[in-house]
């Protein structure tokens, strides 16, 4: 298995977010070295005005899954980074294991796969549950969205 990005971005957190898939994606290629298949993820996040949408497309002649994805900079631009982290993430895990599912990839167990990129996101902070990115990450992260860190930040 190969797995790599991109990303097309003017706006939000979204080019820094997705760079901290880089470790998850190597990992992921060592536990699944038997996996034929290469999978290309293109994260854009642009105006809804340019009316681009998420679509997948398979090329079967070089065995790659290309994975294009579009956020709404529109929202985007009104979120948090640990928000737009939380969104882009759950929309990435569900439409990746859609994707995966749609075709057949020999030495590919895609529930196994699955599970194996659920722990390496959560790891990494991805996957949040809304409750989760509320509480206080001061420590850990740049940016804190709970009312504690807004009222009162740390000098």
């Amino acid at each position: 298995m190969r797995l790599g990005k991109t990303s097309d971005t003017g706006a939000g957190y979204v080019r820094e977010i997705v760079d901290e898939l880089v470790p998850v994606f190597e990992r992921l290629e060592a536990k699944h070295p038997d996996a034929d298949v290469e999978v290309f993820t293109c994260f854009r996040c642009l105006p809804d005005a340019l009316g681009r949408k998420t679509h997948r497309r398979y090329d079967k002649r070089d065995n790659v899954l290309y994975l294009d994805m579009t956020f709404s900079e529109d929202r985007y631009v009104t979120l948090s980074k640990e928000e737009q982290r939380r969104e882009l993430s759950h929309e990435f895990y569900d439409y990746l294991g859609d994707s995966l599912r749609k075709y057949r990839f020999a030495g590919l167990d895609v529930d196994a796969f699955l599970l194996d990129l659920r722990a390496e996101l959560r790891e990494i902070g991805w996957l949040k549950e809304p409750r989760e990115i509320y509480l206080c990450a001061g420590a850990q992260r740049d940016e804190c969205a709970c009312i504690t860190c807004i009222l009162y930040p740390s000098p």
